[in-house]
């Protein structure tokens, strides 16, 4: 297949459109609650990108938190403050048994250089391509030609297209949103772009701050045009008219803990309001969570915490009730389940590294019907990490997988790659193992790749043969696919639920 590599060019005048840019108004959203609350020590610098995961100097005097504050409209059905926390009596532990490591008949298919991805990148398997956007050889490099997106031949991960954004400035590029049509994604530039498959704008939006967190589709406004909702690192949450680029509503942080407020974790949408237009649900770095009506830009209901939000939460059925909730965290050990409408508190689950301390939170939130968990990653000490398995209507620790070397940065996907009875839970580890967990936390399959895996792995049946593959990316840049014999349909196999990256999970 003739590769080609394509540098975004403008349509041309006699094509079907016409590249706009727009550059947002950075006026505060009137409908926004300021926060002006006090936050953690600051950590250590150690040049790590991710800011509160690494552990703070020893204070003075032991830091005491704010009180946690629970914000919804005067017609929201009051709430119960402090929600109910789970208890944590001893609960089953895993880990990677000795010897060599399980394999149940996988194999590698193909490898191909992609370039760097982070936690908040994603890697999809969409209208037969393998799709994932790339931050190139390093963060830093201006003229990088891995930047940009990057869509392969599922069959032996053959580059296609390289969608490499125009201009100057770092171009990394994190998480995409797809339709069939179009391809959405952010950069260091500070850009949004819409784009044809091949590579042509159709718009670019000027934000404040870089684009880090993948972008999610749906229609706003009631054109039937799948709109953008996006953060940025500069502070603001968007939503952008999908024809034209313009922005409909947005809303800005205040200043967190440490002077944060970039908008880093994908946000999820649904619509809690009734109106048929979807909401978002927006993790943030300035402690706050905030669900924000889709169609009119206001604040439907508030989380104020006491530590930054950078993983992506979940919309789900988690108690099996007539509702549904959103999971989502905060940096500092914390994981919440919340009514997605009226924003009243669940359950709260603080989690404890068993050696002692916190545990950091950073990843995308996972859910794992088989074991009716929700399931978050730790990432802070560097070592003895973790993937908790909260029970769905309590937050009840089900079981802990503890893995001995590096951080857990990556979420989980689910499905079957063993070719047995039940689905497992794939996640990725920066010690560079892709691991398989059974719904009791027992590894199933683990391999070493040749470097930290930060992405979220992807399943998908990538070349018609009725077995699931798993798609992950390591550190040395490479984008690996591996053959399972695993023989039903995933059941989660993206972990933003799908192209346009809702965060709904089945």
């Amino acid at each position: 297949m003739r590769l080609i590599i394509l540098t975004l060019a403008l349509v041309a005048c006699s094509g079907p459109a016409k590249e706009v840019e727009h550059v947002q108004n950075p006026a505060e959203e009137a409908g926004e609650v300021p926060v002006a609350e006090a936050g953690p020590p600051m950590p250590a610098s150690s040049g790590d990108r991710i800011g509160e995961r690494t552990p703070a100097p020893p204070a003075a005097s032991p830091y005491v938190p704010p009180p946690l504050q629970w914000t919804v409209p005067p017609t929201a059905t009051p709430g119960v403050w402090p929600p109910p926390m789970a208890a944590h009596a001893p609960y089953p532990t895993t880990s990677m048994p000795p010897g060599p490591a399980p394999n149940p008949g996988i194999s590698e298919k193909w490898k191909t250089e992609v370039g760097l991805t982070t936690y908040k990148s994603t890697i999809h398997y969409f209208d037969g391509k393998v799709v994932v956007g790339s931050n190139g050889d390093g963060w830093k490099d201006t003229s990088d030609p891995l930047d940009g997106v990057h869509i392969l031949d599922p069959a032996a991960g053959k580059l296609i297209t390289q969608i490499v954004p125009p201009g100057g400035d770092e171009k990394d590029s994190n998480g995409v949103a797809l339709t069939k049509d179009h391809v959405f994604f952010g950069t260091d530039q500070e850009i949004l772009y819409k784009t044809d498959w091949a590579g042509s704008v159709l718009w670019k939006a000027k934000l404040k701050g870089d684009v880090e967190a993948a972008p999610a589709l749906a229609d706003l406004n009631g054109d039937t045009v799948l709109d953008v909702a996006v953060g940025s690192e500069g502070g603001f949450f968007y939503t952008i008219n999908g024809k034209n680029g313009k922005t409909l509503k947005q809303v800005k942080a205040a200043a967190g803990g440490y002077g944060a407020t970039g908008f880093l974790g994908a946000a999820a949408l649904y619509d809690v309001t009734g109106d048929g237009v979807a909401d978002a649900f927006v993790p943030c770095r300035d402690d706050v969570f905030r669900a924000i009506d889709g169609k009119k830009g206001k604040i439907l209901w508030s989380h104020h915490g006491g530590s930054g939000m950078h993983g992506a939460p979940i919309i789900v059925n988690a108690d099996a009730d007539a509702a549904l909730e959103v999971v989502f965290t905060e940096a500092y050990s914390d994981v919440f389940c919340a009514d997605a409408k009226t924003g009243s508190i669940k359950w709260k689950a603080t989690l404890e590294n068993p050696d002692g301390g916190i545990e950091g939170l950073f990843s995308p939130v996972g859910w794992f019907p088989d074991a009716s968990c929700v399931l978050v990653s730790t990432a802070w000490w560097g070592s003895h990490e973790g993937v908790y398995c909260l029970a769905g209507d309590t937050g009840q620790i089900k079981w802990r997988y503890g893995h001995p070397k590096r951080n857990i940065t990556s979420g989980a996907v689910i499905g079957d790659i063993d070719g047995k009875p039940g689905a497992e839970a794939v996640i990725g580890t920066e010690g560079g193992q892709v691991v398989a967990l059974d719904a009791q936390g027992a590894v199933v399959w683990s391999q070493t790749l040749g470097g930290s895996i930060e992405c979220t792995p992807t399943l998908a049946d990538i070349d018609g043969d009725g077995l699931t593959e798993v798609l992950v990316a390591a550190s040395n840049g490479s984008l690996y696919a591996f053959d399972t014999p695993g023989k039903a349909p995933p059941v989660i196999g993206y972990h933003r639920a799908g192209p346009t990256n809702s965060g709904v999970m089945p």
